[in-house]
């Protein structure tokens, strides 16, 4: 049941990371002042960097959105992902069930997402634009932790570079 599963990711996202046992670095607000620079120092640091987006609303509404998508077969069946498509992994965007799971799959920046985005309606328009939302606001947050990572020059200190 998609429903299970998507409870079971929602979960773990929403888990307390201070009862880890490995001390992870601090979650950053994406909408602080100076945001950038620190996320850049505790990638330096630590290979990776925690980040809270300026609106957690956008991943609540994601969670919702795709749970009702995959709670309605219909959705499913409407979104699913041809079988001349499954091996285009970077460029299919849809539902897929295969060997014991299923996935929802929005590539935003592919050709294939303003196609499944105009032909679904329902839960599956609701959840695909939920994605491409969040999608979005975390590729906003990535561009500006790398264009602070290209003005620093890197950790050779060579100087700044364009994305």
């Amino acid at each position: 049941e998609g429903g299970g599963a998507l409870a079971r990711m929602a979960a773990m996202a929403a888990s307390d990371p201070a009862s880890d046992p490995v001390e992870a670095p601090a979650v950053l607000e994406a909408a602080a002042p100076g945001f950038a620079a620190r996320a850049a120092a505790s990638l330096r640091a630590d290979g990776f960097v925690r980040v809270r987006l300026k609106s957690t609303d956008l991943a609540s509404a994601m969670y919702e959105r795709c749970a009702a998508f995959f709670d309605d077969p219909e959705a499913s069946r409407s979104t699913h992902i041809p079988p001349r498509d499954r091996s285009a992994h970077d460029r299919r965007c849809g539902y897929s069930r295969e060997r014991g799971r299923e996935f929802l799959e929005l590539h935003p920046r592919a050709a294939c997402a303003a196609a499944a985005l105009a032909k679904a309606d329902g839960p599956a328009a609701a959840a695909l634009q939920a994605v491409a939302e969040c999608a979005e606001a975390c590729h906003a947050v990535a561009v500006a932790v790398l264009e602070e990572l290209a003005a620093e020059g890197g950790e050779g200190g060579e100087g700044g570079a364009a994305l």
